[in-house]
């Protein structure tokens, strides 16, 4: 048994045998002071605050509520016994001597306890700690209680550092947080990247916005399996998720979880010991990284907002301490009430915009063929390696099969070593542009031919659109925009 069990366990014997010698008056603590009781009432009353008895299954357990719980223990009688131990329920015997018996034990046989829960779940958008049809929500609501007041300091840093004076991304972020904090039960399905380097100021924000969330519900993670691991409950009461640093854009692992973790409605969870179940998903993710390729964003993307954060406080004490501190005075206050009344009619934030960090992962996560087509559409010409001695091939509207062939496997390695056919580049160009097979007249040199040695002959063709049409095109399908000069 633990050591500090039985010391607890002594010292309780003492108690009880100093009580039956010298009654109510000589105890050697007080009454009163929350952890002992002699009425009934009282006693039901407070445990009813702490823990209910809810079924999970075909079992019972006793669950622990309130928020000083960093997330619900679900416990047997015996490891509930233990947990409440301190409090102690005292009456006395027919002979008038003072007995003590554990508290959860007077409370469980009592018949003016709470009904019990029919079972538990987690829904931001019912209210806080309320019961329906028997069932527990586990939403218990922001840690920080709303209050007119200023923040101007970190709404400033917001504005001036985190998307660098652009208004129309200021107000996008202070959308999304308002609609986490008038809308917590309505998943928005779009997640924020801010990369910078160490000292810009990018956690900044995503710390601020834990602890209004609250430790509950709230989850500041470095490591990617605290977000994509095996063992996820902690997810399943999830509102607000700050991943710093936590993932490597190239691990293709991660992926698909991701993905899923910022977009799905639904989640399969997986506590230690129990079994996996699938339910809802009410996660909002903020990241901020060091990295350039922080994410492994696809073309026509629509997870994802990405800002770089501006230098121009990096480290400045004098700047991020007054901010921190007009924070803690009440500015994490402020902020949620004044959010909670933020309007966002007209902000449509399940697409984001292509700022110019969201084109950067874009292309950095590119495959070869999409990066061989954008050189091509950028430059008006399909490139060529400068070992094999060829002219690069000039957009038009008409060339020849065997030309762009050869430029696409210069560029564009196959993993089974041999190389990329006529079909195999007809596939990838038709995904992306509007082409047309035909064949084109060429001339030719031939050391048997008359007339200066040249031969005309008609080969294998497409038929391109114009540079700008082509263009045009491919924004449509992916998404990727072209500059102005490249026009």
């Amino acid at each position: 048994m633990n050591s500090t069990i039985e010391k607890f366990q002594g010292e309780l014997r003492r108690y009880e045998q100093a009580a039956q010698n010298g009654g109510e008056q000589n105890l050697p603590f007080d009454l009163k002071n929350g952890f002992n009781f002699i009425d009934e009432e009282p006693l039901v009353e407070e445990l009813d605050s702490l823990v209910r008895v809810v079924a999970l299954g075909n079992k019972r357990r006793l669950v622990t509520l309130g928020a000083e719980y960093a997330e619900p223990q679900f416990m047997n009688r015996e490891d509930a016994g233990l947990h409440f131990m301190q409090y102690g329920y005292w009456y006395k015997d027919d002979h008038d001597k003072w007995k003590r018996i554990p508290a959860l034990q007077k409370w469980m046989q009592s018949g003016l306890r709470k009904k019990d829960f029919t079972g538990v779940r987690f829904d931001p958008g019912l209210p806080p700690g309320g019961v329906e049809g028997g069932i527990l929500n586990l939403w218990t609501g922001f840690a920080i209680e709303e209050k007119q007041g200023d923040w101007s300091l970190l709404r400033a840093h917001m504005l001036d550092n985190m998307v660098q004076g652009n208004e129309d991304y200021m107000n996008r972020l202070l959308v999304w947080i308002a609609h986490m904090f008038q809308k917590p039960g309505e998943k928005i399905g779009v997640g924020y990247l801010f990369r910078g380097e160490p000292g810009a100021g990018k956690t900044t924000l995503p710390e601020f916005l834990g602890h209004i969330v609250g430790d509950r519900h709230a989850i500041m993670a470095d490591k990617s399996e605290q977000c994509t691991g095996k063992f996820n409950a902690g997810l399943e009461l999830c509102l607000f998720l700050a991943a710093e640093e936590a993932f490597f854009a190239g691990d293709p692992t991660q992926k698909g979880p991701l993905k899923h973790l910022v977009t799905g409605h639904r989640l399969r969870y997986e506590p230690k010991g129990r079994d996996a179940y699938m339910g809802p998903n009410f996660t909002n993710m903020m990241m901020t990284s060091n990295e350039r390729f922080a994410l492994a964003a696809m073309l026509k993307e629509r997870r994802w907002n990405v800002h770089d954060v501006g230098n121009a406080q990096r480290n400045n004490e004098e700047y991020f301490g007054p901010l921190r501190a007009q924070m803690f005075g009440g500015g994490m206050a402020a902020m949620l009430y004044d959010l909670k009344r933020h309007k966002f009619d007209g902000i449509a934030l399940r697409d984001p915009p292509m700022t110019p960090a969201l084109r950067e992962i874009i292309t950095l996560a590119l495959d070869d063929a999409d990066k061989w087509l954008q050189y091509a559409l950028t430059e008006g010409q399909f490139p060529v390696r400068d070992e094999n001695h060829r002219a690069p091939v000039k957009w038009s509207t008409e060339i020849e099969k065997a030309e762009i062939v050869a430029s696409y496997n210069d560029f564009v390695p196959n993993r089974k070593r041999v190389p990329w056919t006529s079909q195999d580049v007809q596939f990838f160009l038709r995904s992306r542009l509007p082409i047309e097979t035909s064949k084109m007249m060429v001339e030719r040199y031939s050391l048997h031919e008359g007339n200066g040695g040249k031969k005309k002959d008609r080969v294998p063709s497409w038929r391109f659109p114009t540079l700008g049409d082509a263009r045009a095109a491919y924004t449509k399908v992916t998404g990727h925009t072209f500059e102005e000069d490249d026009a």
